[in-house]
């Protein structure tokens, strides 16, 4: 039965360590949360469409009911107003999985 789930419930224990250690206050995650609420943006929910399509702004777009043009749009000022270093392959991994640590939690 767990079986069913390892990957979501060793998701949920990296979550529970990233927020034992306090490891959150090194990422923007909750810089861009509060932008969002302040702002009322998407960022965070394009960021996540954007991880969860391998990067792949149409079928990220696909996933928002957006233009191609609007996720390219948020991804570019993203990267410029929290300093996101989208080529990083170790910076998109630590953000994906800080997003999806903390839908799950």
């Amino acid at each position: 039965m767990f079986e069913d789930y390892w990957t979501e419930l060793n998701l949920l224990e990296i979550g529970k360590y990233i927020a034992e250690k306090h490891l959150d206050k090194f990422d923007v995650i909750d810089a861009i949360r509060a932008y969002d609420a302040t702002h009322h943006t998407d960022f965070l929910i394009t960021l996540r469409a954007y991880f969860d399509s391998n990067a792949n702004v149409s079928k990220a777009a696909d996933r928002m009911h957006a233009h191609g043009n609007t996720i390219r749009y948020r991804i570019a000022r993203l990267a410029e107003e929290f300093q996101i270093d989208f080529d990083n392959p170790t910076t998109r991994l630590w953000l994906w999985l800080r997003l999806v640590s903390t839908d799950l939690m």
